[in-house]
């Protein structure tokens, strides 16, 4: 198999059409030519029959997949074992490839439903090519990205009620940056700067953070957003927030956040029931843990 693939790749980097023969092959058509032999060489070539399961959900997600020929079915599947479909998958479909943008269990599963062939992509091997050759660093963080951000246009409610161009004009309005584990990226009691959407990772809400009465408000992850109550109400930061582990987000400025508002009503009706939710949430577990602090209390009286 190595050397099958390795055949391959030599002929076709000695192509003048290289890189636009492997077009639109996703991180392969960024690699330049003299690394790409170093690339195909971790990749593997997996033969599929109907009914094999390719990705099963709830299962940490180690490779991602490139469909080249057959056809599969995407579905969840409940606690209660009832099956909801999502999608069919064809040739040229990418599938798993969060695996490698976030290392997070599969969130679906896809089965073949055809006789197929796809060619897997493993995430670790990738890496480790990536920590010594710069120019694959490069076409996996461009990949990454990429991945990152289509995901967010397609699942943010903030972008629902725009087309697909104004979609890209609003993205070029936000800033990216990482954040690693630890990290606090917003302080309760501080003027609120903007909107924070989370493209990678995950991040935790905390009450009162660094006292003996602090409380665990939520746990959040891709594709949503925190920083929206404090600019909606003109107020304080009502709560700080921690990332719990390294993570990729998008910031969007005060200043450009509240114009949205003023000109999307969508977007405000959205945001606004979002904070009144999130406000109520807030209430509910903070008289809760009151409750057990005064129970506790009682009990060591």
């Amino acid at each position: 198999m190595i050397a099958q693939v390795t055949a391959l790749a030599q002929t076709i980097t000695r192509s003048e059409d290289f890189p636009s023969t492997l077009l639109p092959m996703p991180l392969l058509s960024d690699v330049p030519a003299h690394h790409f032999v170093e690339v195909a060489r971790v990749l593997r070539l997996v033969s599929m029959t109907p009914g094999q399961a390719l990705i099963r959900e709830g299962e940490p997600g180690n490779s991602f997949f490139m469909i080249g020929t057959g056809a599969f079915s995407v579905f969840k599947t409940d606690a209660l074992g009832r099956v909801t479909p999502l999608a069919t998958l064809h040739a040229g479909s990418i599938v798993g490839e969060m695996a490698l943008v976030q290392r997070a269990p599969r969130s679906a599963s896809v089965t073949a439903q055809t006789w197929a062939r796809v060619l897997e992509f493993p995430a670790e091997a990738i890496a480790r090519l990536a920590e010594h050759l710069e120019q694959v660093a490069i076409a996996l963080d461009k990949f990454t990205r990429e991945r990152l951000i289509g995901n967010l246009l397609s699942t943010s409610p903030l972008f629902k009620p725009f087309s697909r161009t104004q979609r890209m004009d609003l993205l070029k309005h936000f800033q990216a940056y990482v954040v690693e584990t630890d990290t606090v990226i917003v302080r309760q009691g501080e003027e609120g700067t903007g909107l924070y959407l989370i493209l990678g990772g995950e991040v935790e809400v905390m009450r009162d953070l660094d006292t003996p009465q602090s409380v665990s408000l939520a746990t959040l992850s891709a594709p949503e957003n925190f920083g929206e109550i404090s600019l909606l109400l003109g107020s304080e930061t009502t709560a700080s927030v921690v990332a719990t582990r390294r993570t990729t987000l998008l910031f969007l400025s005060r200043h450009y956040f509240l114009r949205l508002m003023q000109s999307v009503p969508e977007m405000r009706d959205y945001f606004s029931q979002l904070a009144d939710s999130r406000l109520s949430q807030t209430q509910e577990t903070l008289a809760a843990q009151t409750a057990n602090h005064d129970e506790e209390e009682i009990i060591l009286i």
